[in-house]
């Protein structure tokens, strides 16, 4: 997923479209799309939502070596947290959820 925001959504877009999508496990509630909780299609509506000033890059806190993205859609009231990272043979989500105190 390196380079501009726009590469990077399109990529997480097409991974979901294909769906090639894979979690990191996590605490309940942290992960909808994994728990069932959203939809393909509600994830990708948020990430279709996500404009680049609602997008940031880190690096993955057990391997510097993995770019991280974060994007915080808003839906209907409600900001969105989306963490995620592209790894073969698709797109590895560790969070999808709202945020916290999010008016859902």
């Amino acid at each position: 997923m390196a380079g501009k925001f726009s590469e990077v959504k399109r990529s997480v877009l097409s991974a979901l479209r294909e769906s090639r999508v894979f979690h990191e496990p996590r605490a309940v509630g942290k992960n909808q799309l994994a728990s069932g909780e959203l939809t393909l299609a509600h994830a990708i509506d948020l990430v279709e939502r996500t404009r680049g000033q609602q997008a940031e890059c880190g690096r993955h806190h057990l391997d510097e070596s993995i770019e991280v993205w974060i994007l915080r859609p808003e839906r209907a009231g409600t900001r969105w947290y989306i963490k995620c990272y592209q790894a073969e043979p698709g797109v590895w989500f560790i969070s999808f959820h709202p945020t916290e105190g999010s008016t859902r």
